[in-house]
């Protein structure tokens, strides 16, 4: 069953959350009712998505049919979010994921054309960013 969209319920969720498993993130978009619930909450919170175009405010532009992105646009986008914390937008110019964003779930959107092998291109550049930090596989 699917909870109505109210201030209260992302705060229910991320303080339930928190409580039972209080070391790991909650998946849901930066810039959000969200994201403002889980801070309040202590949660760590963030979805990217590295084959979709944010407008130049930060928010997600979903259209009824995507387009192939090319993989070098890709690499380029992650890069840059992973190295800066930065979300490229529509407009060419760059703004910050979110406010006090230490952990994000990049995401691939199922239905653009391509998606397996932007999800792996993705999983290899996540990989060479955590190798260089230092960071092994659990």
């Amino acid at each position: 069953m699917a909870l109505p969209c109210t201030t209260s319920n992302p705060t229910a969720l991320c303080t339930v959350k928190r409580l039972a498993t209080p070391n790991s993130s909650f998946v849901g978009l930066a810039g959000t009712e969200h994201q403002r619930a889980a801070k309040e909450a202590g949660v760590n919170i963030a979805e990217w998505f590295a084959d979709l175009d944010y407008s130049p405010e930060g928010k997600l532009i979903i259209t009824q049919k995507h387009d192939p992105i090319p993989h070098d646009v890709i690499t380029k986008r992650v890069k840059n979010l992973l190295e800066n914390g930065q979300v490229t937008t529509i407009d060419g110019t760059t703004i910050p994921l979110g406010v006090n964003v230490a952990e994000v779930s990049i995401c691939c959107h199922s239905d653009t054309p391509g998606a397996v092998e932007n999800a792996q291109l993705v999983k290899r550049l996540v990989d060479e960013s955590n190798a260089r930090a230092g960071y092994t596989d659990v």
